[in-house]
């Protein structure tokens, strides 16, 4: 049974295998950096409603969140309240969903290394790592204590630790992984087809780390396509073509250079989709 991901910028895919629907993450909204600094945020329902006239999910059972930064976050109460999706995620994804008024039953803590099925897909979170801090991140382990309503300011929205999702439908297997970076020998034993690979930051590391991180991801997951994520400046709104973040913040041309050399070198393919583009597993 084929299965379809669609792409909606930073980290968000829709899976769809035409009888069910999963949605990694929820990011939207993007508001401006002005309004992430200065203001509060909250899910802009009119633009979401539109993205869901055209990318319909009526069959979206779950939405899996890697961790709640807003830009991973922010939409996934309205979504789940719309389509009636139970969310998978931490203690603190929790907290979100609670101060949207999901129901207890249908938030669901993750509980690594334990199998989740949902319709034929299989999801196996795994214990991952945030990207080094920033200004705008600097709160990595720090959880969301209490249910979060909106309108929230981007400080309330921690990142309350980081995970990826490694999926397996029929024969066909996926490993996502929203960060760009590494834990040390995590990865030694996936095997995936296709990677989503986080990169936002890694045109501002240096040559050592570059080399790590794709031996530490890359090199032990082996896949035969890798597709990166997290690379777009989420400051804008969605949109096709997706802008690249901006130069002061990452080289992302030189990020995307520099995997396309190395995956050349190793055979393996290497796509980059366009927001609401969609590409098959």
């Amino acid at each position: 049974m084929p299965v379809s991901m669609t792409f909606f910028g930073t980290t968000t895919w829709l899976l769809d295998d035409g009888e069910t629907q999963l949605l990694l993450d929820a990011h939207l909204t993007r508001p401006s950096m002005a309004r992430v600094v200065f203001g509060k945020l909250k899910t802009n329902t009119e633009f979401v409603d539109e993205v869901l006239a055209r990318f319909p999910m009526e069959r979206l059972k779950a939405i899996f969140v890697s961790h709640t930064h807003y830009d991973h976050v922010l939409d996934a109460v309205y979504i789940a309240q719309k389509t009636g999706a139970d969310m998978f995620g931490s203690a603190s994804a929790r907290n979100v969903g609670l101060g949207g008024g999901i129901p207890d039953a249908r938030l669901h803590l993750f509980e690594p290394g334990s199998p989740v099925s949902v319709g034929a897909f299989e999801i196996t979170v795994l214990p991952s790592i945030h990207s080094k801090p920033t200004i705008l991140n600097n709160d990595l382990g720090v959880a969301i204590e209490r249910p979060l309503t909106q309108p929230a300011r981007m400080r309330d929205y921690s990142e309350g630790g980081s995970y990826d999702f490694y999926i397996r439908h029929g024969e066909k297997t996926l490993l996502v992984r929203p960060s760009c970076n590494y834990i040390e020998g995590s990865l030694k034993d996936i095997r995936a087809e296709t990677l989503l690979l986080g990169i936002g930051g890694l045109g501002k590391e240096d040559d050592a780390f570059h080399d790590t991180f794709y031996r530490e991801t890359v090199g032990y997951v082996r896949p035969k396509r890798v597709i990166p994520v997290h690379w777009d400046n989420f400051f804008q709104p969605l949109r096709a073509p997706l802008p690249y973040q901006t130069r002061l913040a990452d080289d992302v041309a030189g990020s995307m250079a520099y995997l396309k050399a190395r995956l050349e070198a190793d055979g393996i393919a290497f796509d980059v989709v366009d927001a609401f583009e969609t590409v098959e597993l």
